[in-house]
């Protein structure tokens, strides 16, 4: 005879029930403090871990999606919910690993359901994959081409950094194409709010989530040069231009005088980036350690049409840190690697980054993270390297791409953002690999 029990154990973030079979739990619900189902994890009858379900909502309380993975933490599952204006389940969709919909369960207004299941798309684009790099590195002249502009190669200024010129950015400008009218949340340590460079088309919504204050001044130099990546101005005489050097910059202070930052603020920068109207955002730092706050924030993001570009980690690893490695998992987000410049070769492999780790295509891609100059505090022109400097890099070709398929008025938001995502995976060129000193890791990390 088969003895079943349920108990309830709580617990300091919420509570937790069992459920056991002769003295062996078999289900366990872990719940937050709102009461709301966190995770759902089954064990065989033997109290092995047979699969794990993780669940997310949305601002309004509703659950808005589940990961389901198996003991090594393969996800062998995605579900998305939707609802209609009253609040019912409108539509059940299960996702496969690109975010693609497999298939859909439509609930109808006379109570049946319909169910409709999806052939994969058809990619007429170019589709380069390898497990270190990925698609490659990232090329905007490719990209618009991808898009339907009819656009030339022009000879590489000699004003602006590698970068720029690596990733053809010049032939964007000389196209019109400059990020204007396009939002970019930049999460990191601030902004030099001395620098006009920089502030010219800085957001009025920008805010410090450290002070709870809209001082967003930086105090440690590491979001300052991002920033600059993205959006300095154009021939200031030092020669550090933005690649979407139009672009409206969100700033978003989360990093603290010695580039630490919480979780939370991390998570709360994201959705207050989808809530403030952010086309793009840009993420440079990582984690050692699983970051669910984060995970659900981006799903929010996902679900909002809102791009990310977030660094795959600066530890040499095989397979992105947390939380870029959720670009497996969510179509709108991509991880991104970096390369060097050695000896004039443009397309090397850094090898201090995490590589895409998996022939399984998903979102990763790789830009100029060595050797980079950007805007440091006080006017400074500094050179960094790192990941941190290639994610960037790939936010302001999004900027690009969305500023040019928004102009041509052909699409809406809702296909912008998956079109966008296709042309920067697939307009890349193949890297080869080199060795530099790699950098430590540790738990968020900017």
């Amino acid at each position: 005879m088969t003895i079943t029990k349920t108990y309830t154990v709580q617990t300091s973030i919420g509570y937790t029930s069992y459920i056991s079979q002769d003295g062996i739990v078999t289900m366990e619900s872990v719940y937050g403090t709102n009461g709301r189902l966190d995770q759902l994890i089954n064990y065989t009858t033997k109290g092995a871990l047979q699969h794990k379900i993780s669940y997310s909502y949305n601002q309004l309380g509703r659950m808005e999606g589940s990961i389901k993975t198996d003991p090594t933490g393969k996800v062998i599952d995605t579900v998305r919910f939707s609802y209609d204006a009253k609040g019912a389940i409108s539509d059940i969709s299960h996702l496969d690993i690109t975010g693609f919909t497999i298939s859909n369960i439509h609930y109808n207004p006379n109570g049946t359901t319909t169910k409709t299941t999806y052939a994969a798309p058809v990619s007429t684009a170019p589709v380069d994959w390898n497990s270190t790099y990925g698609h490659g590195e990232i090329d905007v002249l490719k990209a618009l081409k991808l898009a339907g502009l009819s656009i030339s190669d022009t000879i590489p200024t000699t004003e602006v950094g590698w970068n720029i010129t690596a990733c053809n950015f010049d032939d964007a400008w000389g196209a019109g194409l400059t990020g204007k009218g396009v939002t970019v949340a930049v999460i990191d340590s601030g902004i030099d709010l001395k620098n006009p460079t920089l502030t010219k088309n800085i957001s009025a919504d920008s805010w410090n989530f450290i002070t709870k204050s809209s001082n967003v001044q930086d105090d440690f130099g590491h979001g300052t040069f991002v920033a600059s990546e993205i959006g300095a101005g154009r021939y200031d005489g030092d020669g550090i231009v933005g690649g979407a050097y139009d672009s409206n910059l969100l700033i978003l202070k989360v990093a603290n005088s010695v580039g630490s930052a919480t979780t939370k603020n991390v998570a709360d920068a994201i959705i207050y980036a989808v809530d403030h109207h952010a086309d793009v955002i840009s993420l440079s730092l990582y984690s050692a350690v699983k970051q669910p706050l984060i995970e659900s924030a981006l799903a929010y993001a996902n679900a909002h049409d809102v791009l990310v570009s977030i660094i795959s980690g600066n530890n040499g690893k095989v397979s992105p840190s947390y939380p870029a490695i959720y670009a497996k998992t969510n179509d709108n987000v991509i991880s991104v690697g970096a390369t060097s410049s050695i000896v004039n070769k443009l397309d090397n492999f850094a090898s201090y980054s995490n590589k895409a780790g998996t022939n399984i295509e998903y979102n990763y891609v790789v830009a100029p993270g060595s050797s980079v100059f950007g805007l440091g505090l006080d006017g400074s022109v500094v050179q960094m390297s790192g990941t941190s400097m290639a994610a960037p890099m790939v936010a302001a070709e999004m900027a690009i791409l969305t500023q040019y398929l928004t102009g041509i008025g052909k699409y809406q938001k809702s296909n912008i953002d998956e079109m966008v995502m296709d042309y920067v995976t697939h307009g890349t060129d193949m890297v080869g690999l080199v060795g530099i000193t790699p950098i430590p890791d540790s738990l968020l990390v900017i």
